[in-house]
């Protein structure tokens, strides 16, 4: 599958010349609220979440790419506006498709009590979900582990 990567001239020459991208942390993405987007009232559960967010910033990274280039609100948000380049890759990896929603997600605090397919699904849910106002990105994400 053909996806692209939007980033500033001067990084994007870099990872050419290097033939790598950069792995971004979870704790250092543009929107603060991205992985807890979970709608619950209980403070408790609030940190709860916000400790899985933690866990998985230490555990592993993310690549995110767009699965279109010619979107000019991708090019001022993340081509340094503008200015920058977009790379175009074939990607054989699990790229997860980010779904977008109008409402937050339901808290699973049952599906966070223990490891298994309930909670890896909701991790995955957590990690692949935005605010609809986002979905002009049209992203997919890599998630590799941090070595």
């Amino acid at each position: 599958m053909r996806l692209y990567h939007f980033l500033n001239a001067e990084y994007g020459l870099l990872n050419i010349r290097h033939r790598r991208l950069k792995i971004g942390r979870i704790n250092e993405l543009n929107d603060p609220f991205e992985f807890l987007g979970v709608a619950t009232k209980s403070a408790g559960l609030r940190r709860r979440y916000q400790r899985l967010k933690d866990g998985l910033n230490e555990y592993m990274g993310l690549v995110c790419f767009s699965a279109n280039w010619n979107n000019p609100v991708q090019w001022g948000h993340y081509g340094d506006r503008h200015r920058g380049i977009c790379l175009g890759f074939e990607v054989s990896a699990q790229a997860h498709k980010v779904t977008y929603v109008s409402e937050r997600l339901l808290a699973r605090p049952s599906a966070m009590k223990i490891e298994g397919p309930k909670a890896a699904t909701h991790v995955n849910e957590i990690l692949t979900t935005k605010f609809e106002h986002w979905s002009y990105e049209d992203e997919y994400r890599l998630f590799p582990q941090l070595q």
